[in-house]
């Protein structure tokens, strides 16, 4: 676990490779800023301002032209002198300059993880007794990709991906099971949310914590959750529930669900919005909007001395602010910026239970 007090702030540094290779180190000072993002479920982003006191952009001609060519690979590492972690594995997509009548000519180069590559033409086509695994192996071969997956055992007879990128048909699938969707370097990455994880970095107001802005919203948890179908072979209501005792955590405090309950008594939901297959169906999908549900009882933007290990994906503590807000997180955005400031990372968080 990290623990940022012990970082080294006074000397950020980043190292960035592009086609395999290390900057040179005129082309590194040239580094006006630098800024990597992660976000759950979208194609993580990263974005390098490059400055030159000349008139001429040395990135424009000669080698330097072809430098960052588009789907050129690109490594970002971030942190400290003598520590930094990589951060973003992807490829370029884009190029910005400018010209200015006078002051220094500017390029920016930005870049998506790998991710990026499903988001492309839309598709209407089926999968027969398939689990959701299944699917994301399948549809990541076929993008190019190597595929992690955490198995899914509830195997559909029928699946139907309508008019639908690949990406936002795979998020549909992930989010109706409560999974997460990312792509690491050329892997893509389909897993159980992380929420249960263990504490990964703590943060205390008025120290690595800059500033937090938190909101609690005790309207958003439910206490129970229904899901509802219908059977046209057997002819009979399909039925999944989802209630307190069904949370996939409860961040060592009193779940969203309790508090709820105590404070307004029952408040239960019916989803027919995806109609289920099967019971099996209907219960995980229950349960998936059930838990997505609970997370959005505290919802936060906070800004830290940087730190890579604040990113998308991980369960980070923060402490000073009383009882209501202090307790675990988890990061669903994560911003990493180098520049004239320094080093710093702007992250949104959320959070299902409360002390």
């Amino acid at each position: 676990m990290s623990n940022a007090n012990s970082l080294p702030y006074f000397a950020p540094a980043f190292r960035i490779k592009v086609g395999g290779q290390v900057l040179e180190p005129a082309q590194e000072k040239s580094v006006a800023e630098l800024t990597v993002t992660h976000e759950l479920g979208t194609s993580d982003h990263f974005s390098v301002v490059f400055t030159s006191p000349y008139p001429e952009l040395p990135w424009t001609h000669g080698k330097d032209a072809a430098l960052f060519k588009p789907g050129v690979g690109v490594t970002i590492e971030m942190g400290y002198v003598d520590d930094t972690k990589l951060l973003l594995s992807g490829e370029v997509t884009g190029l910005t300059a400018s010209f200015p009548p006078d002051g220094a000519s500017t390029l920016r180069v930005d870049g998506h993880s790998r991710l990026h590559r499903l988001d492309g033409p839309r598709r209407t086509r089926t999968f027969q007794e398939v689990t959701d695994s299944e699917i994301v192996d399948k549809v990541a071969q076929q993008a190019g990709l190597s595929s992690k997956t955490d198995t899914t055992q509830l195997k559909y007879p029928y699946v139907i991906q309508n008019n639908q990128t690949d990406l936002e048909f795979l998020r549909e699938r992930a989010d109706g099971i409560d999974f997460e969707l990312l792509v690491e370097d050329r892997t893509l990455v389909f897993r159980k949310s992380q929420a249960s994880s263990s504490k990964s970095i703590s943060l205390k107001w008025g120290e690595s914590l800059r500033r937090f802005q938190p909101t609690m919203n005790s309207l958003r948890p439910v206490t129970e959750v229904t899901v509802r179908g219908y059977d046209p072979k057997t002819k009979k209501e399909i039925v999944g529930r989802a209630a307190a005792g069904d949370e996939e955590t409860t961040m060592g405090q009193r779940s969203g669900a309790k508090l709820v309950d105590a404070a307004f008594g029952s408040r239960a939901e019916m989803v027919v919005d995806r109609l289920p297959m099967s019971k099996a169906e209907a219960e995980a999908r229950a349960k998936a909007i059930f838990n997505q549900r609970m997370m959005e009882l505290i919802t936060g933007d906070g800004v830290s001395i940087g730190d890579p290990a604040l990113r998308a994906g991980a369960v980070v503590e923060i402490a000073g602010l009383g009882s209501n807000f202090s307790g675990l997180y988890y990061i669903v955005r994560s911003t990493h910026s180098i520049g004239p400031g320094g080093y710093e990372t702007g992250f949104s968080v959320r959070k299902n239970a409360i002390s």
